[in-house]
């Protein structure tokens, strides 16, 4: 389903229409913060799945310990524990290379958004002020 989403996603943001929706300043925003919202819920999917990751590690080494520990059927017990092991860090490699890569993308799209000047007048005084979102 998220090859669909992303492919899916792909031919959107290739579109003639959307390509040139974004030469306006309008529409990059939009489009760049539709890409931002992506890579955050990215991230934040990659996190969550940390958090099972270590939880799964966790299984695994309470079932090895159990296989030492004078558990009936030991074998059965080692062999579970190694192989959730063996899993969860297949998949904590793979989510933390995850997350930081959809961390890398976002900070360049971070990079992307256009500056912001702005004047401010009051009591006190006037000031210029340059930001964007942050």
């Amino acid at each position: 389903m998220a090859r669909a989403g992303i492919s899916s996603e792909r031919e959107q943001w290739e579109s003639p229409t959307a390509r040139a929706e974004r030469r306006t300043a309008a529409g990059f925003r939009r489009h760049l913060d539709h890409a931002l919202a992506d890579e955050r819920r990215e991230s934040v999917g990659h996190g969550i799945n940390l958090g099972l990751d270590l939880g799964y590690a966790a299984m695994g080494a309470t079932a090895i310990f159990a296989s030492q520990t004078g558990a009936s059927h030991s074998d059965r017990w080692l062999a579970a524990g190694v192989a959730l092991v063996a899993q969860a860090t297949h998949l904590t490699i793979i989510d933390l290379v995850g997350l930081l890569e959809s961390g890398r993308y976002y900070d360049e799209l971070m990079g992307l958004r256009p500056v912001q000047p702005s004047l401010a007048v009051g009591p006190a005084g006037a000031g210029l002020q340059i930001g964007g979102a942050f």
